[in-house]
């Protein structure tokens, strides 16, 4: 009861009887304080306490720090892409901008075409892929651009391949693109080996070893050619007839001057001198590679035919397909005649290491300029 409630009934509250009061009271306020103290201690301890699930307070969410992270890896993967298409930008410009012009001119071409002109700049003389427009071409040259198929043509080479077939034979004929008609090309004829066989196509490893002869040949303005001479002929007399008709369609096809040059490798060494023998007229030099010959078949008119004719041999003297010792008994045999051949040996060659290897050798030997 309040005191203003005590003042109304006319009743005056004395000393003792507010000690009394208060006494009363003190207990049982303690108490409820202690309680409340307790309680609160209690909520305290089970706010705190992991024993007990459904007082526990769990922590609050944080979805900005979650999205902070996804945004950090999101910028992380775009600095790294961005780094990565800098990088690939480089190598182009580094490395691709250098094998593009040497592997794909045409890509090159169509890349200068499409630049802006500056007319204010100096502008290189631009030399024309197109035979008839070449500025490097004498006035004196015969070019007879659609006389072949152009496809047919190895990309980036300075000679035509025709892949013809002659009474039967098919033979290889490259000619050079640009052709001198105040110097027509002397010929070349190759004669194989037993296991090889010319062809009427790019069909195997053989017919890629006569494209590299046609590439440093026809540059020095060389016809190269090759019958497949009925195959394994070992110098018979359909063979010989096989040279003599290619080198007849070489004269009437082609801008020759009919000189001729004779190459035989290993079994084509057989052919190559029957038909030196048979036919020496406008024969200017015979080269031969590791060559299997009949020396002691060669009779002193068959020397004779070719004494003024200079022939170079290259041997290896580690083959044991064809033995060097043939190389030697034909450069004695022909120097009981007085007909001079040169022998040269190479240490430690085999029979497979004297043939496109020694394209350079031959080339300097035969010197036609």
């Amino acid at each position: 009861m309040k005191p203003s409630d005590n003042n109304k009934n006319g009743k005056t509250s004395s000393p003792h009887t507010t000690s009394e009061t208060n006494q009363a009271d003190t207990p049982s306020t303690a108490s409820a304080t202690n309680q409340t103290n307790t309680t609160h201690a209690t909520d305290a301890t089970n706010s705190t306490s992991p024993a007990n699930p459904t007082n526990t307070t769990d922590p609050p969410s944080r979805p900005y720090t979650s999205r902070k992270r996804k945004l950090f890896i999101l910028r992380l993967i775009i600095i790294l892409v961005v780094f990565l298409v800098a990088d690939l930008a480089f190598l182009y410009i580094t490395i691709f901008s250098k094998i593009i012009p040497k592997y794909f001119p045409e890509t090159t071409n169509l890349i200068e075409q499409a630049q802006p002109e500056n007319n204010d700049a100096e502008q290189p003389q631009q030399t024309s892929t197109e035979l008839n427009e070449d500025p490097k071409v004498k006035e004196n040259v015969v070019i007879e651009p659609y006389r072949y198929d152009k496809e047919e043509v190895y990309e980036g080479a300075g000679y035509f391949e025709d892949f013809i077939t002659i009474a039967g034979q098919p033979a290889y004929i490259s000619s050079p693109i640009a052709i001198d008609s105040d110097k027509p090309s002397p010929i070349i004829v190759y004669s194989h080996g037993s296991n090889t066989t010319v062809s009427t196509g790019m069909d195997s490893e053989f017919m890629y070893d006569l494209r590299e002869y046609s590439e440093i040949f026809t540059k020095e303005g060389y016809i190269f050619s090759a019958s497949n001479q009925h195959g394994a002929n070992w110098g018979s007399p359909e063979a010989i007839a096989d040279m003599q008709n290619l080198i007849e369609n070489i004269k009437e096809n082609y801008n020759s001057n009919g000189d001729i040059y004779l190459i035989g490798y290993s079994m084509g060494g057989l052919p190559t001198l029957r038909f030196a023998f048979n036919y020496p007229e406008n024969i200017v030099k015979i080269a031969l590679l590791a060559p299997t010959s009949y020396a002691s078949s060669y009779t002193e008119a068959d020397f004779n035919a070719i004494k003024d004719i200079p022939i170079k041999i290259w041997h290896g003297n580690a083959d044991v397909n064809v033995g060097i010792f043939l190389s030697k008994d034909l450069v004695a045999r022909a120097d009981l005649f007085d007909v001079p051949i040169e022998l040269v040996e190479l240490p430690e060659k085999g029979h497979w290491d004297v043939d496109t290897e020694l394209i350079t050798n031959i080339n300097v030997f035969f010197s036609y300029k």
